[in-house]
């Protein structure tokens, strides 16, 4: 299911001016697992002095910021994993994960670890791990 994300000006609160002369930032409004969702994009700040150039250039940034979140959506929407953890290493996570087991069951992910580190090296990652490396 696609995500629509839209972007909405979120105007500063200042006393005795007009919107058109306020400093704004965008409001990224979205549903997330049936509920709506308002993340102000803090960092990106229009000034009424910003020249054309400018506000061109910070529209990017948040058009960027919009796109990135409609692709994280709809990865999680449809079971995807996003690049950056499919580039993540599968050997931190592993460890990490050993860490939560009973001391008894820590053994054996201890072994599995040591026997995955001793055929596929210590820099496994998540986009290495397919059907053929399972079996």
């Amino acid at each position: 299911m696609y995500t629509k994300v839209n972007l909405r000006k979120k105007y500063s609160k200042h006393s005795g001016t007009s919107k058109k002369n306020s400093p704004y930032k965008f409001q990224l409004d979205f549903y997330h697992n049936g509920k709506r969702m308002r993340e102000v994009i803090s960092d990106v700040e229009f000034l009424p002095t910003d020249t054309k150039e400018q506000r061109e250039q910070k529209k990017r940034i948040v058009d960027k910021i919009k796109a990135d979140l409609e692709i994280e959506l709809a990865n999680k929407s449809t079971g995807l994993l996003s690049r950056e953890l499919k580039m993540a290493s599968f050997i931190n996570f592993f460890k990490e994960q050993a860490k939560k087991k009973s001391p008894n069951t820590k053994v054996a992910w201890d072994n599995t670890l040591n026997y995955i580190i001793e055929l596929h090296g210590n820099k496994l990652k998540f986009v290495d791990i397919t059907e053929n490396w399972l079996e």
